[in-house]
C-alpha cells in the first residue's frame, strides 16, 4: 500500500508542496500569532513528517514568529504554508486551506482557546484545549465517571469556580439534582471565563473575580435529558460582590471533606483538592 500523500499550494500557484507518510493531529488553533500570521480568527493545521515534507515549485519566504518558531509564505500572494517549531523535531505543520483537499483533513480539536476571540468560542463538539493539545493531555485532564457503549453522547463544555472562605469552608449551589461548584454551561460565542461570570450572577446574584485556571476535566454523565460528556475547567476564584438579590439556587458553604460527598460531579470533587495556583502561565506562541 502507497504511503499517504499531501500535495497543495498558494493561492497564485508560485509554491507547490508535497509530502508523504502520516499526516496526523489535525487542529484548530486560536492562539494569537496563528491569527496574525494568517489574517484569520482561527487557523487549521495538519502534522507530517518533516522528512517528508518539500516544496516541489518555487521557494517560500521565512519568517521567524519567536526564538523557536518558523513560519513560511508566498512572497508573492502571502499564503502561509508551514509551521516548524524546534522543540518540536522531524514534524512540520502544514495549513489545512492551503491543500488541494482540505476536506480530507477536518480538524478534531481545537487548541490555545484561553487565546481566542471571544466570538469564535462556540461549542461544535470538539474537544477545546485552553492551551496546546499535549501540556493539557498530559498536565491537567483528568476524565472521571464511564462511557457507557451503544450511546450517543452530547459534549458540554461547563466552567466552575473553586472558592474558598476565610473559614476554609468551599462555596457550592445546591439544586433539586445535589450539589455543584458554582458555574455552569457556557453558551455559544462566550469565552470560558465571560460563561462562568454569567453563571454566578444567575445561581447566586453576586459577582464574582476570576484568578487562574487551575484544572481540566472529563465528566461522562447521564442526566434526565440524556448521556453528556462534559469538559469541565476550573478556576479559583472569589466573591466580588454581596447578593444583589435572590440567585436561582441556594448557596452553602462546606467543609472540604463534606463537599467531597455532596458533590454531584466527581470532577468537582476533584477540584476542590487542587492548589489554587496550579497552572501554568499562558503563552502567546504555541
Amino acid at each position: 500500500m502507497s504511503e499517504p500523500i499531501l500535495e497543495g499550494g498558494c493561492l497564485c500557484g508560485a509554491l507547490r508542496y508535497r509530502a508523504s507518510g502520516e499526516v496526523s493531529s489535525p487542529t484548530l488553533c486560536h492562539c494569537p500569532t496563528c491569527r496574525r500570521a494568517a489574517g484569520a480568527p482561527i487557523v487549521a493545521w495538519i502534522t507530517v513528517p518533516d522528512s517528508s515534507f518539500a516544496f516541489t515549485r518555487g521557494k517560500p519566504v521565512e519568517f521567524r514568529s519567536s526564538a523557536a518558531v518558523t513560519r513560511t509564505f508566498c512572497g508573492a500572494c502571502g499564503t502561509p504554508l508551514t509551521y516548524r517549531n524546534a522543540k518540536s523535531p522531524g514534524e512540520i505543520d502544514v495549513t489545512v486551506a492551503s491543500a488541494d483537499d482540505p476536506g480530507l483533513y477536518a480538524p478534531r480539536d481545537h487548541i490555545w482557546t484561553s487565546e481566542g476571540i471571544g466570538w469564535m468560542q462556540g461549542d461544535d463538539g470538539r474537544p477545546r484545549h485552553r492551551e496546546s493539545r499535549e501540556r493539557t493531555l498530559g498536565a491537567k485532564i483528568q476524565i472521571f465517571g464511564e462511557r457507557v457503549p451503544g450511546h450517543r453522547y452530547t459534549v458540554r463544555r461547563a466552567a466552575y469556580a473553586v472558592i474558598w472562605c476565610a473559614e476554609g469552608k468551599v462555596a457550592t449551589v445546591k439544586t433539586r439534582r445535589g450539589h455543584f461548584l458554582p458555574g455552569g454551561g457556557i453558551e455559544r460565542g462566550e469565552s470560558d471565563e465571560s460563561g462562568l461570570v454569567r453563571e454566578v450572577r444567575e445561581e447566586c446574584a453576586r459577582e464574582i473575580a476570576l484568578a487562574r485556571c487551575i484544572g481540566e476535566a472529563v465528566q461522562w454523565f447521564r442526566a434526565s435529558r440524556g448521556f453528556f460528556e462534559g469538559h469541565h475547567v476550573f478556576f479559583a476564584g472569589r466573591f466580588a460582590s454581596e447578593p444583589s438579590g435572590r440567585g436561582e439556587h441556594e448557596l452553602v458553604w462546606l467543609e472540604p471533606a463534606r463537599a467531597g460527598t455532596l458533590l454531584f460531579h466527581a470532577s468537582h470533587s476533584w477540584a476542590i483538592g487542587l492548589p489554587r495556583e496550579s497552572a501554568p502561565g499562558r503563552m502567546s506562541e504555541r
